[in-house]
């Protein structure tokens, strides 16, 4: 489940805690899944949650989330009226949701940030717009697919 992170497959905060996540979402959506109660998952997902957080240990999105499905799992676990199929089911999406709310937190501030840049900043004289530099990777190889700082760039470019 580390092969990505071990080999820095996959870089940049938000993609490691998204892969990650997703990751566990597939493990979960397999059928020969070997759980056979809601404990025996809930202590998977959170020793497969603490193998991830050992590939990239200062990876704060990574921590984050799992962080949030650990807790999810235990909720999910203790509430009576939760099947262990409807357990795997709510944790594999909310794996899925992190994705899209990591994507649209993106579309946000490259939005905020593209109106932020036109409405305080002038191109230079006799240029044709605006001129915008980042210095790391912040584009979509390193987020859920948009780009945060490269969002902005992204916005501006087809505005």
């Amino acid at each position: 489940m580390c092969l990505p992170y071990n080999n820095v497959q996959v870089r940049g905060a938000p993609a490691i805690a998204i892969v990650g996540a997703l990751s566990l979402a597939s493990e979960l959506h397999e059928d020969k899944a070997p759980w056979t109660s809601k404990q025996e998952l809930s202590s998977h997902v959170a020793e497969r949650l603490a193998h991830l957080e050992t590939s990239r240990p200062t990876a704060v999105n990574l921590a984050n989330m799992a962080n949030e499905l650990r807790a999810l799992a235990a909720r999910l676990e203790k509430d009576n009226s939760v099947s262990l199929q409807d357990m795997k089911h709510r944790l594999a999406d909310e794996a899925e949701k992190m994705l899209a709310e990591d994507l649209s937190a993106n579309k946000a501030m490259g939005r905020h940030g593209a109106e932020h840049l036109l409405a305080h900043c002038k191109p230079p004289q006799g240029a044709a717009g605006l001129g915008v530099l980042t210095h790391c990777n912040t584009g979509s190889l390193a987020t859920a697919g948009h780009g945060t700082a490269l969002g902005r760039r992204r916005l501006l470019a087809t505005s």
